[in-house]
């Protein structure tokens, strides 16, 4: 018995030693950043421009207001990285939060407001996101009012950004008032197409109106033909070329549609 036994632990010995000390060498101890991320911090400029999240109309322009808790996305390293607005003062918003995915310092930084415009698959502005919109003011505020900026990360025991940086303003506010030159236009649904008939924007307010508030991608010299559908069933049309819109500006359109006669809806 005595024996078994001895050679029952000589045996475990041997087993143990067989193991290779470079199996251990492969594991690496990785830094604790990786896992959870680095606290965050930057004041960036939401810049001067008509357009902002909160928004409200005074005469011919838009006055800008950020909120407090508003959501940036933060894009770097291929990763998304959602920050909170902590406060915003003349003109300058201070951003928080934790930064993932392995960050470096002076790694490039694409910042983009609000964090709702971003495509996760492209980690840009989505292609479609002006496709179907509201017509009111809130939701221009809400959804389509976006701003982008470049910047390069400052990375130690926390984060922020080098120098200043400062977002702009991505596309043109457009205020439309529809009218048959006499009466007012109630749009139940509102198309706007390039100068080949391409659909580029529809707008279906909660109730027939003809006041609406559209977000478009900015233009040069272009045309554009537009389609309204009345409650009543009627569509009327309007074309207008020579176009331009400017990224940050803020547009009224008085627009006298003519009556289709030939549509029944």
């Amino acid at each position: 018995m005595k024996t078994t036994k001895i050679f029952t632990i000589t045996a475990l010995t041997l087993m143990l030693s067989a193991c290779s000390s470079n199996e251990f060498e492969q594991i690496e101890l990785q830094p604790n950043n990786k896992t959870e991320g680095i606290p965050f911090t930057a004041t960036i400029s939401i810049g001067e421009s008509a357009t902002t999240r909160a928004l409200s109309e005074s005469g011919s322009t838009l006055v800008p207001s950020w909120k407090e808790g508003d959501k940036v996305a933060l894009i770097h390293n291929g990763v998304n990285d959602e920050m909170t607005v902590e406060s915003v003062n003349n003109g300058l918003a201070t951003i928080t939060g934790t930064i993932t995915g392995d960050p470096a310092n002076g790694d490039a930084v694409t910042i983009i407001y609000p964090s709702s415009a971003v495509d996760e698959t492209t980690m840009d502005i989505k292609d479609n996101l002006l496709a179907e919109q509201e017509g009111t003011l809130a939701a221009i505020a809400e959804k389509y009012d976006v701003r982008k900026g470049t910047g390069t990360f400052n990375v130690g025991a926390t984060a922020t950004l080098y120098g200043n940086v400062s977002l702009a303003n991505q596309f043109a506010i457009v205020k439309f008032t529809l009218t048959d030159g006499t009466n007012a236009i109630n749009a139940k649904e509102f198309f706007i197409m390039d100068g080949s008939g391409n659909n580029v924007n529809s707008v279906a307010p909660a109730s027939p109106t003809n006041t609406l508030y559209v977000a478009m991608t900015p233009a040069t010299s272009s045309t554009f033909m537009f389609r309204v559908f009345t409650e009543n069933g009627k569509a009327y049309d309007y074309t207008k070329t020579s176009v331009t819109l400017t990224a940050g500006k803020y547009y009224q359109s008085q627009m006298q549609m003519e009556w289709d006669e030939g549509y029944v809806g």
